[in-house]
Order: structure tokens, then C-alpha cells, then sequence
């Protein structure tokens, strides 16, 4: 198997942070530890107390553990399933004491006989896990099974918010991609499987509602497919939370999920002010309604204001002549000169003088200057010519990339992925192989060799690819590794450019 690198450390990839201490996600465990031990305790056990002394059992066990060096048999998981799974044989140890044994639920109890009876291998969906590196494990378990936001998340850890959740984007696609690998390395003597293999992923990309008979037959029959299928409709449903804990606890793995996430909603629920004062015991003020008759004054003063503005800037433009004279002192604000004014009492009505506008005696006034509008020059225009269209290239029809699953030295199991701008209803890809090698098998299609020249033909169930969609060749070639082992690829006799 090729070593996992970390999301922060792909080729092409720009190192924006440093990786994550494992302390960091340590802490994580330990803030949140009554909840996840005593949460998933209560799925094994009969009632809360039953729960608290299998935690305390598995605690005190786990301490005996590290204290005498011994390894566990969990060591490639993340920190919760570790601890977790350390559940599991705290609880088939205290099985056999007839004292503790009604402490487990019968459903819970009959589980550790058959896990302890049956020694089958680990599911695909926890070798993939394991195939994980220790960041990508971890960042996986805490957003789809522990329910951890991205922003949560990138406080822990120190990152953006938005470049952590790209990261977790990326590390869930990584995912599917060793599930799919595992499979193809699981089925390398299989030619049945692969062929279904294939079959399966090219349904999944058309998103076809139902699943072909023949395929679902298989499926029933063949648990390695089945496992594939799992994993590839769980991406696809957003469910890849459930799978995972499944995978990794055994027990009621898709009940934790559930429970993580009521707890995390929970938690993330905003609480208004005035509910979390009275939860703290402190009174509340009321807010003060403002009196009508204060409300009024507010809107006639408002009104008055609005008028002053309105009629000094009609003051301001006045017609003279052919132009228009603008007035070079700054007005003030003064309330509207006209005849005399009266104001009605109780008495009867009382004559007010009004303001005048006229100068005061000794008081010198300028006359205000004209400014006259000024004509626009001429100038030449110069007429510009129109831009050269730059020829460019079109782009390519299509695009090919070739990802290397397993190689042996001797040979190599590969994956041609061809992307295609357009629709299309049946394809042909064909290529040229490196010298020295011999294509020995190929599936997702029919191949055919003229020397060094391959021609596959579409599978009668792959045939149709949608615009912008791709097909994927999976083929088993024996000869030296080489970099450049697939040249000259076209699709329907277009050529292909390299992804």
C-alpha cells in the first residue's frame, strides 16, 4: 500500500499551517469525555449507574495498560474509538463474573459472545480508516462522527475557518478513495468483482435511482462489493458519519452518531438574553414605551426642520436673465420672510411682526458674484481602431489522468480517468503503453491491442457520459514502473490533454 500523506502536505498545495500537535485533539477528548464514555456506556448497559462502573472499569484498565507498556490492538484509530472500543473488552471481562453480568443489556451481551466467537477480518470501511494518516483520522472522526463544526474545529486548532473546511472537504473524499482502493486491492485475483466493481461506481456517477438486477444480485451475495457500495452511497447521502462509527465501534454505532449530534445541536442552540438573565436569577428591565405626546413633538420638529431646508434652497436659485446666479455666501438656516404673521390665542388674535431680510444700518454688504457658464472647448478626437482579436487556442475535448493504486515492482494496477466536454452517448479511448509492458487485464470496458496501441470499448452499462462527466478504465499491466507508462490518449479520436 502507498503511504497517506496529509491534506496540508499534497503536491501542488500551498503549506498555509503547521500540522495540529495530537495534544490538541487529546484536549478535545478530555472536555468532552464524561459525555462520550457515559453517552455510549448507556447503549451497553441496563442504567445510569451500571454505565458509570463500566466507565470506571475501562478506565482503571486502560491506566493498568499504558502503565505496563503493553500495545494495543487500536493503536491506528482516532483517540474516541480507542477509548471507546476499550468498552468493549472491559465489558467482556466483566461478562464472565456472574456479580457483574446484569450490569450489560442481553442485546449487548449476546454481541460480545459472537464478536469474541467469530474472527472475521476488519470490515473495508475500518482498513481504509486505518489507511488514514493520524491528522486525517482524527479531523475525519471529529466532523462527521463527534459532529465538530469547521469553525469549531479551526479554534482548536489554530487555522482559518475557511481553509479548515476545505481541509475537511478533502479528507472525506480521501476517504472514499481508500475505500476504493482497498477494494480494488481486495479484488485483485477477483475478476468478477472488479468488473462489478466498475459497474457499480459507473452507476453511482450517472445517479441512477435503482441499481441494475444483475448488480444487486451480486451485491446480496458478494460482502467485499457490498462493503464498497456502503461507503460509495454513504458519500453520497452524507451519512459517512454512521458508517465510520459503525465500522470502528460495532455496537449501535449509528445511535452514538445520533446522540453526538442532539448534543452538539444542543450546544450550539443560541440562548436569548433575557432567558439566560433569568436563568441566572437577575431581573430583567422592561423596556420603557415612549409617550405619545413626546412622540408628536418629535415628529412636528422633525417636519419644521425638513421645511427650513427645503425653502432655503429655493431661496438660493433664482432666475436673472438669460443665466443662473448662484449665491456665493453660505445661507443660514432663518425662518421664511413674507407679510406679517398672526397668532391665534385665547384672546384673539395678535399681530407678530415679521423678520426682515433688509441690511442693518452701517452694515456693508457686497454684491454677490456671477458665475457665468463657460462654453467647452474644442479639442481633436482621435478615433481609436478596434482592438486585434487575440487567436486563441481552443481548449481540449477532453482531459486524462492516470492514478496508480497498487504497484508490485514487476507490474502496477492503474485507474485512467478521461473527462469529456461534451455528451456523449458511446466513447472509445485509446492510447499508447510504454515499451517493455504488457496490458494484462482491463475492466469498465472491452480492450483490444494492435502492438503497442490500445483501443477499450465502452462496457454495455457505461456507454452514456454526461457533459463534463468522466469514465474511469481500471486495467493490470506487468513490466518495469514507469512514469510515462500511458502516452497519446484520445477519446473518440480526439486527443486528450493531460490533467
Amino acid at each position: 500500500m502507498q503511504q497517506r500523506i496529509s491534506p496540508l502536505q499534497r503536491p501542488g498545495r500551498p503549506l498555509r499551517t503547521a500540522e495540529p500537535s495530537p495534544a490538541v485533539f487529546h484536549s478535545l477528548v478530555d472536555d468532552a469525555i464524561a459525555d462520550i464514555t457515559l453517552g455510549y456506556a448507556a447503549l451497553c448497559t441496563t442504567d445510569p449507574e451500571a454505565a458509570r462502573t463500566l466507565v470506571h472499569a475501562a478506565t482503571a484498565r486502560m491506566n493498568a495498560s499504558e502503565q505496563s507498556g503493553a500495545r494495543s490492538s487500536v493503536a491506528g484509530l482516532p483517540a474516541v474509538p480507542r477509548l471507546l472500543r476499550s468498552l468493549h473488552d472491559t465489558a467482556a471481562s466483566l461478562r464472565s463474573l456472574p456479580e457483574r453480568a446484569s450490569l450489560l443489556t442481553p442485546e449487548y451481551a449476546t454481541w460480545l459472545d459472537d464478536r469474541c466467537a467469530r474472527r472475521e477480518p476488519p470490515p473495508l470501511h475500518l482498513q481504509s480508516l486505518y489507511d488514514l494518516s493520524a491528522l486525517e483520522a482524527e479531523l475525519l472522526w471529529w466532523n462527521k462522527v463527534e459532529a465538530l463544526s469547521a469553525d469549531l474545529l479551526a479554534t482548536a486548532l489554530g487555522w482559518e475557518a475557511e481553509y479548515t473546511a476545505r481541509v475537511l472537504e478533502q479528507v472525506g473524499v480521501i476517504f472514499v478513495e481508500r475505500c476504493r482502493a482497498r477494494h480494488m486491492e481486495n479484488a485483485r485475483r477477483q475478476r468478477t468483482c472488479r468488473s462489478y466493481g466498475g459497474m457499480l461506481e459507473a452507476s453511482m456517477r450517472r445517479g441512477d435511482p435503482e441499481l441494475p438486477p444483475e448488480l444487486r444480485e451480486h451485491l446480496d451475495v458478494c460482502a467485499m462489493c457490498g462493503e464498497l457500495w456502503e461507503c460509495l452511497n454513504a458519500a453520497r447521502e452524507g451519512t459517512l458519519g454512521d458508517l465510520i462509527a459503525s465500522a470502528a465501534l460495532g455496537w449501535r454505532g449509528s445511535a452514538y452518531v445520533a446522540a453526538r449530534r442532539d448534543s452538539a445541536h444542543a450546544a450550539s442552540r443560541p440562548v436569548s438574553p433575557h432567558r439566560a438573565t433569568r436563568a441566572a436569577g437577575a431581573r430583567v428591565p422592561r423596556r420603557r414605551a415612549v409617550p405619545r405626546s413626546i412622540a408628536a413633538v418629535a415628529a412636528v420638529g422633525a417636519v419644521g426642520v425638513l421645511v427650513a431646508a427645503v425653502t432655503v434652497v429655493a431661496a438660493q436659485r433664482s432666475p436673472a436673465g438669460g443665466g443662473t446666479e448662484v449665491q456665493a455666501e453660505t445661507a443660514s438656516v432663518q425662518p421664511p420672510v413674507g407679510p406679517e404673521r398672526t397668532r391665534t390665542g385665547t384672546a384673539g388674535p395678535t399681530t407678530v411682526p415679521s423678520r426682515s431680510s433688509a441690511p442693518k444700518k452701517g452694515h456693508r454688504t457686497s454684491p454677490a458674484p456671477k458665475v457665468r457658464p463657460t462654453e467647452p472647448k474644442p479639442h481633436n478626437t482621435v478615433i481609436q481602431p478596434p482592438p486585434r482579436k487575440v487567436q486563441s487556442n481552443p481548449p481540449p475535448l477532453c482531459t486524462s489522468r492516470l492514478k496508480v493504486d497498487d504497484d508490485w515492482g514487476t507490474g502496477a494496477s492503474v485507474e485512467l480517468t478521461v473527462q469529456s466536454r461534451a455528451a456523449l452517448s458511446d466513447w472509445q479511448v485509446s492510447f499508447d503503453i510504454a515499451a517493455g509492458t504488457t496490458l494484462k487485464e482491463a475492466w469498465n470496458g472491452t480492450s483490444t491491442a494492435e502492438g503497442s496501441r490500445v483501443t477499450v470499448t465502452a462496457a454495455d452499462y457505461d456507454r452514456a457520459v454526461s457533459a463534463g462527466g468522466s469514465l474511469t478504465i481500471g486495467m493490470v499491466y506487468d513490466g518495469p514502473t514507469s512514469d510515462n507508462w500511458i502516452r497519446n490518449v484520445t477519446l473518440n479520436k480526439a486527443t486528450c490533454a493531460s490533467a
